[in-house]
């Protein structure tokens, strides 16, 4: 269980802030680095690209921790044939 919903945040912390820069990129029609500057310039500064991140991280860490569970129950238990 915990390995999974581990996998799942660790997941979401890794590819959050690219899809805040991607998502900034795309409404205001600027260039990746000026996306990132201007995400820097911001009061909440780089903390700012994480907001929003606990709702997917709880969910995606359920979702992975049960999918990993189910595997793991799915397996046969005992020695495989050749």
């Amino acid at each position: 269980f915990w390995a999974g919903w581990c996998g799942g945040v660790a997941g979401v912390l890794c590819s959050h802030p690219l899809d805040v820069v991607r998502t900034r990129q795309a409404t205001n029609g600027l260039s990746m680095r000026a996306t990132v500057l201007a995400l820097l310039r911001e009061p909440a500064g780089l903390w700012g690209v994480f907001r929003g991140v606990w709702s997917p991280c709880l969910t995606t860490g359920l979702w992975k921790s049960v999918a990993l569970g189910v595997y793991k129950a799915c397996l046969p238990e005992g020695p495989q044939p050749p």
